[in-house]
């Protein structure tokens, strides 16, 4: 039998800690995105308080994953489709049901309102670029061990 060297347990991957507190940040970064998007595109008013975009926030993400096995039985159905277009159309239906739930989400009236498709389209696009570029960001600014 070998003797494990004390050492190796240091090198071992440790599991991600604090799960909870990176829902958190993430959850505050898209917040901030949000807060954001509705200041930059037209057609996209505030409404209520600050804690509103929170909800919103939490609900676009909700409602993002409840969307997931809808936009997965769409993606099999239209496989042919998605082939012919060499995965455009798989970005184009993944793109519309963005947009869809950034309308449904501003049509709570909880921290902002859509008025329209182009705005809500415009809204999808920027929220999501903040979001990752946000995040990013953010994954930049910490030390990794």
């Amino acid at each position: 039998m070998t003797r494990q060297d004390p050492r190796d347990a240091s090198r071992r991957k440790r599991p991600p800690a604090g799960g909870a507190a990176r829902l958190l940040v993430r959850w505050v970064l898209a917040s901030v995105a949000l807060l954001i998007t509705i200041h930059i595109v037209p057609g996209i008013e505030p409404s209520g308080s600050a804690l509103g975009v929170f909800a919103a926030t939490a609900a676009l993400g909700l409602l993002n994953v409840l969307a997931l096995p809808l936009l997965i039985v769409l993606h099999i159905v239209t496989l042919p489709l998605s082939c012919l277009t060499l995965g455009l159309w798989t970005f184009l239906l993944s793109f519309l049901v963005n947009v869809l739930v950034f309308q449904f989400v501003g049509a709570l009236g909880w921290g902002f309102q859509v008025h329209g498709f182009l705005p809500a389209a415009a809204g999808a696009i920027i929220m999501s670029v903040l979001t990752t570029v946000l995040t990013g960001l953010f994954r930049a600014g910490r030390e990794r061990p």
